[in-house]
């Protein structure tokens, strides 16, 4: 009878933490990609009960690797440092805050005690980034959680989201809508951006869901049924994903995203290289060739053209290395403590230069942009990533031999490394990161990459 309690108490639990993270999978792009306020307060609650039911969650957490813990709970504790407040004499002599103590002057004269300071020079900018990790670590801890069979549905909705905004985006690119739903995406007819405010942000989704659409098409190439109804279901299977993987593709290259376009042609060459030796024989050939041609073909009769002249603006002619060069100066000057996670917007106007008139939301590179906020411990939190995503990669390389190697889950673990590595060098040159919709499927896809397949059942 106590068996029976814990396991309907676990099943419950699942079915819980599954339904949590089927809504926050499909609303967090709705609403602009997440930027909206009421859509991030909506996912910020939801990552709350998340995280409880995680943590509150009967099975054992050695489901959750000892490296993904530590990045957890340090990515937790760096916004929380950032807070504390520290004697303002202290505060204002380290690296950065000299341009700040007019400022306490000011409020010291005007009668107004200052005897702390956080570190962040911000303090709400801090607690909003704090806030907004929320889901991400949430929809994390949930995937290495569950059970593989709810991972995969996952998954499958997964692939129905992006494929929705892929769908959207087509038919704004092909009809020049500006709209979505009911609120105005965007200033720019012709551009495919589903629900997201831009394009890069767009092409950041479907440059995570190509590879896992891949995948599940490669390992359909793989494996036939020899029975009727078998065979027949196998077959509507493999048109489903191969559909699928297109629209993603065709998605990818209509949004007009120069470093989408870029990284869609390495989803394809990626997914080409790692599959199409184990699909075996002229299916290996057909796998990838198929899906290249017939994207190409139909991108050449919808319209290559604007696509290709985005191209032939000059990368250097845009503000972004302005940017980088003004964000490294700004980095130097509050290292190694950097000035507050979230506090970029404000930061950088001290350091921008007269002859770049505009406002400057972002850096355009999530690394520096983190280093400037974070200094040498988001440094540290940054290699710490790079330790796990490799560890990720050596585990699996380990499984090719196990019984499980090859297998329908470890096509879509393999599919979501490198989709982990696409979104990551899309970071170079923008702020997808920044975005909560792409941070939460980035973290969804690390939960499937990392996921501990042998690990046991609870009693």
């Amino acid at each position: 009878m106590r068996s029976d309690s814990s396991n309907n108490s676990a099943s419950l639990h699942q079915q819980v933490l599954f339904t949590l993270s089927v809504a926050i999978l499909c609303f967090a792009p709705l609403m602009r990609g997440g930027r909206m306020a009421s859509a991030l307060m909506i996912l910020e609650i939801l990552g709350v009960i998340l995280l409880i039911v995680s943590l509150w969650y009967p099975h054992p957490k050695k489901s959750i690797p000892a490296l993904a813990w530590a990045l957890i709970i340090s990515g937790l504790l760096l916004p929380l440092l950032y807070l504390m407040p520290l004697p303002t004499g202290l505060s204002l002599q380290l690296p950065g805050r000299s341009l700040y103590l007019e400022s306490v002057a000011v409020l010291t004269d005007a009668g107004m005690a200052v005897n702390y300071l956080p570190l962040s020079l911000i303090p709400s900018r801090t607690l909003t980034a704090l806030l907004a990790l929320l889901p991400v670590i949430g929809i994390f801890m949930a995937t290495l959680l569950l059970p593989k069979h709810y991972v995969i549905r996952l998954v499958y909705v997964f692939l129905g989201v992006a494929t929705f905004q892929a769908s959207l985006g087509l038919i704004q690119y092909g009809s020049g809508a500006e709209w979505a739903f009911w609120w105005e995406l965007t200033a720019s007819k012709n551009v495919a951006t589903g629900t997201y405010p831009n394009r890069d942000h767009f092409s950041g989704l479907l440059e995570m869901a190509i590879p896992i659409a891949l995948g599940l098409t490669a390992y359909s190439f793989r494996h036939k049924k020899h029975e009727d109804h078998d065979n027949q279901q196998h077959f509507n299977q493999t048109l489903i994903f191969f559909t699928v993987s297109l629209v993603l593709i065709l998605g990818g290259i209509f949004a007009r995203s120069r470093t989408g376009v870029a990284l869609v042609m390495l989803a394809l060459l990626l997914c080409s290289f790692l599959f199409a030796r184990h699909i075996g024989g002229k299916r290996a050939l057909g796998f990838g060739a198929s899906i290249t041609v017939i994207a190409i073909g139909i991108a050449s009769n919808i319209g290559l053209i604007p696509v290709l002249n985005r191209f032939a603006v000059d990368p250097v002619e845009d503000l972004r290395w302005e940017i980088f060069d003004q964000t490294w100066q700004a980095t130097k000057h509050f290292f190694p403590f950097g000035s507050g996670p979230g506090t970029f917007q404000s930061v950088f106007m001290a350091f921008q230069p007269p002859e770049m008139p505009v406002f400057i939301n972002h850096a355009h590179n999530d690394y520096l942009e983190f280093l400037l906020e974070t200094g040498l411990f988001g440094g540290v939190i940054m290699v710490l990533f790079l330790a796990l995503y490799a560890v990720g990669w050596f585990k699996l390389y380990q499984q090719r031999k196990s019984r499980d190697a090859w297998g329908y889950f470890y096509f879509i673990q393999i599919s979501a490394g490198i989709s982990i590595l696409l979104l990551a060098l899309h970071g170079l040159t923008d702020f997808n990161f920044h975005t909560p919709a792409n941070s939460i499927f980035f973290a969804f896809l690390g939960g499937i990459f990392l996921y501990q397949s042998n690990k046991k059942p609870s009693k």
